[in-house]
C-alpha cells in the first residue's frame, strides 16, 4: 500500500512541475520596428539562454513566474515577467547613457562621436584639471594622459612648463599648440632656463609661458589631438600636437556659485653640505689653494650645514570665485583667480 501511494506522489509531482514550464515564443525589435538578430533572451538567476535568429525570433522554455532577460549591445536592456502568454514582442530603444555614442572634441572645435574618430584623440573631464591645482595648468595633467610627458620648472609658481606629445619631433621646439574655444593661442619662446643663475639683465629668467596664465576653474575638459593625422587641420603650428581647451557654459535658466581654495607648503627635502674647515690662502704665491688649519696642521676637511637658516617653507594660496548664469538666448561667465606664492 505505501508504494502504491509513493507511485501516484511522485506521478502528481510530475505532472505540476512540467505543468510550470512553458515555452515561450517573441521577437524582438529596435525602437524603428526592425527586427534585431543575435540579441540575448536569459531566464534571470538562470544558466538558461538563448539568442534571436536573423528575424528577430526566438523560443525558450522557461517556468511561469520567471523573468526574461533581453539585451542587445547599445540598446537598454528589458525585463519581462513569464505570465499565460505564450508569445510575446520585445522592443529595445536606445541607451540613454551609452558609451559608444561619447562625443570628443576634435580639430576646430568640431564634436564628433569617439567611435568614429580614426586619429589618436584623447579626452580629460574638468575634474581632473582641479583636483591638485597648480599655479600652472599643464602641472595638474602630469602622469593623466598617455603618450603626454610633462616637465615642471624649478623657478617656481609661474614658471613655464615643457610638454611633449609622443616623443620630440623637432630640434628647436617640440610646445604643442594649446586652442581655447577654437583661437589658437600664440604662446612666446618657453624655454626654461639653462644656467645656474638668471642673468641680471633679465635675459635668462624665466617668465613663465601663456598657459601658467589661465584658471582651470574656467574650462569644462581638455581634449589632447596626437600625431599628424589629429592635427593636420591646424598646419605646421600642430605639428607637435594640439591641446584643446572648452570653456563652461552657463546652463539654461540655472545660475551657479563655485568658491576654491587650495594651500599648499613646500619645504627642502635635502640641504647642501659645504666645508668651512679649510679656509682660503692669503699668502702671496701659496702653493695650495686652501691654507692650513687653525692650529697649523692639515686635516682632511669636513662639512657642516651652514645654509639652514636659509631657506624657508613655502606656501602657495590658490583662490578662484566663479559665477556662471544662463538664458534662453544668452549666458554669463564672471570668475576671479587669485595665486599668492
Amino acid at each position: 500500500m505505501k508504494q502504491i501511494i509513493l507511485i501516484f506522489m511522485i506521478i502528481f509531482t510530475t505532472q505540476v512541475t512540467l505543468a510550470q514550464v512553458k515555452t515561450v515564443k517573441g521577437t524582438v525589435n529596435d525602437a524603428n520596428g526592425l527586427p534585431i538578430p543575435m540579441a540575448n533572451v536569459n531566464v534571470q538567476g538562470e544558466t538558461k539562454g538563448v539568442t534571436t535568429d536573423m528575424d528577430g525570433n526566438f523560443s525558450i522554455p522557461v517556468e511561469k513566474g520567471k523573468t526574461l532577460v533581453i539585451s542587445f549591445v547599445g540598446l537598454e536592456t528589458q525585463k519581462i515577467v513569464v505570465a499565460d502568454d505564450s508569445s510575446i514582442k520585445v522592443q529595445l530603444k536606445e541607451g540613454s547613457t551609452n558609451a559608444l555614442n561619447e562625443v570628443v572634441v576634435t580639430s576646430l572645435g568640431i564634436k564628433k562621436s569617439k567611435k568614429a574618430v580614426t586619429s589618436s584623440v584623447q579626452e580629460l573631464k574638468s575634474e581632473e584639471l582641479v583636483r591638485v591645482k597648480d599655479a600652472n595648468l599643464m602641472n595638474t595633467v602630469a602622469g593623466k594622459i598617455a603618450g603626454v610627458a610633462v616637465t615642471k620648472s624649478a623657478s617656481g609658481a609661474g614658471g613655464s612648463t615643457k610638454v611633449v606629445i609622443r616623443g620630440n619631433s623637432s630640434l628647436t621646439n617640440n610646445q604643442p599648440l594649446y586652442v581655447i574655444d577654437g583661437v589658437p593661442l600664440m604662446s612666446s619662446s618657453s624655454s626654461q632656463p639653462n644656467e645656474t643663475f638668471g642673468s641680471l639683465a633679465g635675459g635668462n629668467t624665466d617668465g613663465g609661458d601663456v598657459i601658467s596664465l589661465l584658471n582651470p576653474e574656467d574650462y569644462d575638459g581638455m581634449t589632447v589631438l596626437k600625431g599628424a593625422s589629429a592635427s593636420a587641420l591646424y598646419g605646421s603650428l600642430g605639428a607637435s600636437g594640439v591641446i584643446l581647451l572648452t570653456s563652461k557654459k552657463a546652463k539654461t535658466q540655472k545660475s551657479n556659485l563655485k568658491v576654491s581654495s587650495v594651500s599648499t607648503f613646500e619645504q627642502a627635502a635635502y640641504l647642501p653640505k659645504f666645508q668651512n674647515q679649510y679656509v682660503a690662502s692669503s699668502a702671496a704665491g701659496a702653493s695650495t689653494t686652501w691654507g692650513k688649519n687653525p692650529d697649523g696642521t692639515y686635516t682632511k676637511g669636513t662639512f657642516e650645514d651652514e645654509v639652514q637658516d636659509f631657506f624657508r617653507t613655502g606656501a602657495t594660496q590658490i583662490t578662484s570665485v566663479g559665477y556662471t548664469a544662463g538664458t534662453d538666448t544668452s549666458f554669463t561667465t564672471l570668475s576671479y583667480a587669485n595665486t599668492t606664492a
